[in-house]
């Protein structure tokens, strides 16, 4: 099991930016951020452009953004969406950005424990992200969580749709090939 440590956000945010090395603040736990695959990468690009595709305008998209989701919890989504007019009001000049996105979407790296995969849905959730995906390159899925607790398991041959980005449907099968 790896260290953590326990810090403040204002602490966390003063810390020394080191080539290679990404971590997150859970609740004050420091934890470290696995290097991503190149078959992570792909997937993230792939949804990042359905996802600017379908904003056009509408709001912002991006990845590897941390948010201060509160005093003492910065997280990092892999792809994030703020939608319009929030995206319109929010601080890009500075990191970590305060506030949440409307959408976060993870890749769920093997190395990433269930326990700590969910436990950023449930802070997501917590702080006001409205959905919350978890994309599962191993078997293939989309978990959609929402703040009202509901969980949707979408798989290859599945149309991906949600109410915050009207008129997207991505076909899941896209998100895992070229």
């Amino acid at each position: 099991m790896a260290a953590t440590a326990t810090m403040t956000g204002s602490v966390f945010d003063e810390l020394p930016y080191e080539e290679g090395r990404a971590w997150e603040l859970f609740n004050g736990d420091l934890k470290p951020m696995s290097s991503p695959t190149l078959e992570h990468q792909e997937i993230i690009f792939r949804i990042l452009l359905a996802l600017m595709n379908i904003l056009a305008g509408s709001g912002k998209a991006a990845t590897d953004v941390e948010f201060a989701l509160a005093p003492n919890t910065r997280l990092r989504p892999d792809v994030w969406v703020v939608c319009s007019p929030r995206a319109d009001e929010m601080d890009w000049t500075r990191v970590p950005v305060a506030g949440c996105p409307d959408l976060a979407i993870e890749v769920i790296s093997p190395s990433e424990s269930a326990t700590q995969a969910m436990r950023k849905v449930e802070l997501y959730l917590a702080h006001g992200v409205q959905e919350v995906w978890q994309v599962f390159a191993d078997t293939r899925q989309v978990m959609i969580h929402t703040n009202g607790e509901r969980v949707e398991k979408l798989r290859v041959g599945d149309t991906l749709t949600t109410a915050l980005l009207p008129g997207l449907q991505l076909d899941v099968r896209r998100v895992f090939e070229n």
